[in-house]
């Protein structure tokens, strides 16, 4: 299951592909792999670029779907 306070790597981990296709078109391919964001949350990752709360809950539902 993943949360608001799940990590890119955790993400990653349980979603491989699915994670790369939802995340790379907005959060960019240099963060999706950068060492450093993997221990990002995702709730912080995507509201660094941007997002808002509501935006981010509908993400993480694609995940969970």
């Amino acid at each position: 299951m993943i949360s608001k306070d799940s990590t890119l790597k955790e993400i990653f981990e349980q979603k491989g592909q699915k994670a790369q296709k939802i995340l790379e078109p907005i959060i960019g391919d240099q963060c999706v792999f950068c060492p450093f964001a993997q221990q990002e949350k995702i709730q912080e990752a995507l509201s660094k670029h941007g997002l808002t709360e509501k935006e981010v809950e509908s993400i993480i539902a694609k995940f969970n779907a």
